[in-house]
């Protein structure tokens, strides 16, 4: 599986302990719906907006996950409201925070006109204020933030190093970070997530593309890296891999001389790619 990271990838982990973060884990394997409602969806936790796309979970070597099947030629959107999942307002506003997903694409090139020249996924993330409207989740919304696409497969330019992502039947995961910077619109919160929507394009589709979302985690402060690229973290402050660079003035100690995982120093490439 590939992972994707869509800001710094922190190098903390494999230079000092620290506690574990609390976890809410959201599997994606079958619907959820307590009986609430917001204005997009009465019940399902797990939604669609468009009519006539569908939704449907499946499993696959043991995991479950949610499928958005698309009509093709428009936007598609896929939402997980968490108040109505029975998680109430997320709080991610610990430093270290991030939402992790996996995710992948698949376009069917025997009906696709364009298959993978246009198959990105972008995420967001919303505050509604809870109980307004008549509705459970709310329908005042106080704020999101957009992170633009997350990831995104581009088989019509093999050359560009930003997004060249897998597609189906590989999966990718995704980790978002950078919580507390500025709203995309209003005064989101992220100390209050009560959505997220993953919406994608699929402009040459005639109804037999879809994407896959599972294993979906709000991580409330910092997590542990892969193996891989806790060894690879390793390398670099060795001196062993130099593709990278590692600026250690950038660590920051705190009050008790550790290394605060949320402001550590980042690794970056030169073609601008988090680690694989």
């Amino acid at each position: 599986m590939r992972a994707r990271y869509a800001a710094a990838v922190l190098l903390a982990a494999c230079l000092c302990g620290t506690a574990p973060a609390s976890e809410i884990r959201v599997e994606m394997d079958q619907q959820i719906d307590l009986g609430l409602s917001n204005p997009q969806s009465e019940g399902p936790a797990i939604y669609k907006l468009n009519a006539t796309d569908s939704i449907s979970f499946l499993s696959e070597d043991g995991d479950g996950f949610v499928r958005l099947k698309m009509a093709g030629n428009s936007w598609a959107y896929i939402y997980l409201d968490t108040v109505l999942a029975g998680l109430g307002p997320v709080d991610l506003s610990a430093a270290g925070s991030a939402i992790e997903f996996d995710c992948r694409y698949y376009q069917d090139e025997a009906t696709n006109t364009n298959p993978y020249g246009d198959a990105p996924i972008f995420f967001r993330a919303y505050t509604y204020d809870v109980n307004t409207g008549g509705y459970d989740t709310g329908a005042n919304l106080i704020g999101y933030k957009d992170w633009g696409i997350v990831y995104g497969v581009v088989r019509g330019n093999p050359d560009d190093p930003t997004w060249n992502d897998p597609p189906h039947p590989e999966w990718t995961h995704v980790v978002i970070t950078k919580l507390d910077g500025p709203a995309s619109q209003g005064d989101f919160q992220e100390n209050a997530i009560t959505r997220v929507r993953w919406y994608m394009t699929d402009w040459a589709g005639t109804g037999d593309d879809f994407v896959d979302i599972k294993n979906v985690v709000f991580r409330s402060g910092p997590g542990a890296l892969p193996m891989e690229d806790l060894l690879l973290a390793l390398k670099i402050a060795a001196g062993l891999e130099t593709s990278y660079d590692f600026d250690v003035t950038k660590l920051d100690i705190d009050g008790n001389g550790r290394i605060d995982m949320a402001d550590v120093a980042i690794w970056t490439k030169s073609s601008a790619e988090a680690p694989n």
